[in-house]
């Protein structure tokens, strides 16, 4: 009974920084979004590295991640946690999203946003409450970011209880990079 969301990329913008060893029109991922929708998991949409200021860029990668799944994808999360609160907010309500995902400490773990739940994202740029919502990231696991990872997991747990107190959710990211 976990809820899980897949974010998959669409594009390499600048190689330094988007590693996609994967093609989403390949068969192999084809399968394997017919596998997630199976088990009831979500696709979402991991935007190239400079999208978090462009639009348009986040527009194409979502039509293309939504013609590969044969479905809509209302669920985001930005590629190395980039955000712009005054543009990039705006721009992913504007394209139909319902979920983001980003707010999350670079490294280690914990509350970045004060919340263990979920809550209407508001759009600075328009004034106004978005239809979208976020699911503050509370923990990361990436090698590159996290040296220890057993330590991490340990400074993991009272954060875990908190969140059990107040009846929140625990959002925990894994890059399929890490898998060991």
């Amino acid at each position: 009974n976990i809820l899980s969301t897949f974010y998959f990329m669409t594009d390499v913008e600048d190689v330094n920084y988007d590693t996609v060893d994967y093609s989403i029109d390949e068969p192999i991922i084809q399968k394997l979004f017919s596998q997630l929708k199976e088990t009831k998991s979500k696709v979402g949409l991991h935007p190239s590295i400079n999208s978090w200021k462009d639009k348009e860029t986040i527009s194409i990668q979502k039509q293309k991640l939504e013609n590969a799944v044969k479905e809509k994808i209302t669920n985001i999360r930005q590629h190395y946690l980039r955000y712009d609160v005054m543009e990039t907010i705006s721009a992913i309500n504007e394209l139909g999203f319902t979920n983001d995902s980003t707010m999350q400490f670079t490294e280690g773990c914990g509350f970045a946003s004060g919340m263990c739940t979920p809550y209407s994202l508001y759009d600075l740029k328009n004034r106004k409450i978005t239809n979208v919502m976020e699911t503050p990231l509370i923990f990361m696991k990436k090698k590159d970011y996290v040296k220890d990872v057993e330590a991490s997991f340990q400074k993991a747990k009272p954060i875990k209880k908190k969140k059990k107190k107040y009846h929140g959710r625990f959002s925990f990211l894994f890059h399929n990079t890490d898998l060991e």
